[in-house]
């Protein structure tokens, strides 16, 4: 019997800065790496200073291949606002890659900041733009597998997008919908015993039995994340997977939920019923998390605890500016002085000179100018500018051209947007409807 002949093994390559993949993207910085591969700032080459972030997966035999899954993942994603964007892939002899829109740092990254973890504040809304990843990540028939928080991350460092927190890493996702012969979907028939597929110290108890993972599997460990970024799990410094599970099963509910707010003790409660083939109540959970977000009177638009490095140095900036107006203002609050000092002087001078000497009443008349060439506010010291009313606008540009028209009341009457209001249009995906609305109806 002939022998099977060798697989070649390929040394994975590293790529440094200025060199160019696919023709079309060139390398700025490593942002990150393990075992199978690495991500890298790229830049595109034919858009100068547009970056983007590479994941390169190096093909062997000695792990699995998981990035062309993900690919197709985020490739169904394309429509969905507010999720990680796949703009390029490709594949090449030694490594398979993709490329996505450049995003912030993860919720572990940033934790680590926080030395006596995140607030509720910041919780709640980490729990709503998660259970928003999830959601759509469901609605295309996929269960993520694997949510915590090295698997959340801001969508930009800075901007609007940097209070945005996105689901990413789909490696380990699986499909839990098949079609039949009439190409009518239905739920994937579960395997009776599979592998570990996350992380032990998020997964469900479901998963620590090895049953297929569902809807309901994702959303606990999203529950479990949410504690280990607060307060910290009780088994956060165990390793070995039968002691974490004792742990998780000894732990009752209300010492697992002690300091955080009661909804999210509701929720997981909700959620340990729940098998395989269940759909969750997604408006129920949001419902629950948005009860507690109004009663603590949290806003998607307040910064982050983690910004706090941020605000620090804008409020020292502000308190710099603050200070060159106050100078500014002491200086020509003082040229003035100094100018009418010179004036005096030089009114004493000319009376000293001059045979007719000119009382002040007729000095101060000099220094009045005409009042043909200019109006009263200009050289009146008791005349102030008013605001613009819409009336006076109308009637002194009443032949003025504009580009666009404007109704006199509205411009009046109209008010600002309320902070309440203005988070649901700056972040479209916390608004209900996206949790109301669903593409698999089982």
């Amino acid at each position: 019997m002939a022998a099977e002949p060798e697989t070649e093994q390929v040394k994975p390559r590293v790529f440094n800065p200025g060199q160019i993949i696919d023709g079309k993207w060139k390398i700025k910085a490593l942002l990150g790496k393990g075992a199978c591969g690495v991500v890298y700032k790229v830049e595109d080459k034919k858009r100068k200073g547009w970056m983007a972030a590479m994941k390169i997966e190096y093909i062997s035999e000695d792990f699995d291949q998981t990035l062309r899954l993900e690919i197709g993942v985020l490739n169904k994603m394309k429509k969905h606002t507010d999720m990680l964007k796949l703009l390029d892939y490709g594949r090449r002899k030694t490594f398979t890659y993709m490329v996505t829109n450049l995003c912030g740092k993860d919720l572990m990254a940033l934790r680590c900041k926080i030395k006596r973890g995140f607030n509720d504040s910041s919780a709640l809304r980490i729990a709503v733009f998660t259970l928003y990843g999830l959601k759509q990540t469901h609605e295309l028939g996929y269960v993520h597998r694997d949510v915590k928080p090295g698997n959340i991350i801001t969508a930009s460092s800075n901007g609007r997008d940097s209070r945005c927190l996105l689901l990413i890493d789909f490696g380990m996702a699986r499909s839990f919908i098949t079609s039949d012969k009439d190409g009518k979907k239905q739920i994937r028939i579960m395997r009776r015993r599979i592998p570990l597929r996350g992380t032990v110290r998020y997964c469900s108890l479901n998963v620590h039995d090895r049953l297929e993972q569902g809807r309901c599997d994702d959303l606990i460990a999203m529950i479990y994340m949410l504690i280990e970024v607060t307060l910290g799990v009780p088994w956060h410094h165990l390793t070995d997977e039968k002691e974490v599970l004792a742990m998780k099963k000894s732990t009752k509910d209300s010492d697992l939920f002690e300091e955080l707010p009661e909804e999210l003790k509701q929720i997981f409660e909700y959620l340990k019923p729940l098998s395989y083939s269940d759909r969750p109540n997604y408006l129920k959970i949001y419902n629950l998390l948005m009860t507690a977000i109004k009663r603590l009177k949290i806003n998607f638009l307040d910064a982050y605890e983690w910004e706090d490095e941020e605000i620090e140095k804008d409020l020292k900036m502000e308190k710099e500016k603050k200070l060159k107006e106050e100078e500014a203002k002491k200086d020509v609050k003082e040229a003035p002085k100094e100018v009418e000092a010179e004036k005096k002087k030089v009114g004493e001078i000319q009376q000293e000179s001059s045979p007719e000497t000119k009382t002040n009443r007729d000095i101060n008349l000099n220094l009045v100018p005409n009042k043909d060439q200019t109006t009263k506010s200009e050289y009146d010291p008791k005349s102030t500018i008013s605001a613009v009313s819409a009336d006076s606008f109308e009637s002194k540009h009443t032949g003025l051209d504009t580009a666009i028209d404007y109704d006199p009341i509205e411009f009046t009457t109209k008010k600002a947007m309320n902070r309440e209001d203005l988070q649901f249009l700056v972040y479209p995906s916390i608004s209900i409807a996206n949790f109301k609305e669903h593409a698999i109806p089982f």
